[in-house]
């Protein structure tokens, strides 16, 4: 993993055990632990997340890709944030 990529998953662990995850330890919540599975996601909660992602990672999500394929898991929102910021391409 390199380091940009570790610096992200970093700041999204950071904001979901904030924001979603209370009482949850990192053990208990791996970073391909489902947000869904785990009922700790609901619709309202999938819109802040957006809203994070958009906010602190200067990216834009097109109404299509608001899906579960894309914010279900910690590792899935780090590669979604990763494609979106590769060049067309790529």
């Amino acid at each position: 993993m390199d380091k940009t990529r570790e610096d992200m998953i970093s700041s999204i662990r950071s904001y979901l055990f904030e924001s979603f995850l209370l009482g949850f330890s990192s053990d208990d919540f791996p970073d391909d632990r489902s947000f869904y599975e785990a009922g700790v996601l609901d619709s309202i909660g999938v819109i802040e997340i957006v809203s994070y992602i958009e906010q602190n990672f200067d990216i834009t999500f097109d109404n299509n890709e608001i899906v579960p394929e894309n914010v279900s898991t910690i590792n899935q929102i780090a590669d979604f944030i990763t494609q979106k910021k590769s060049p067309i391409g790529a």
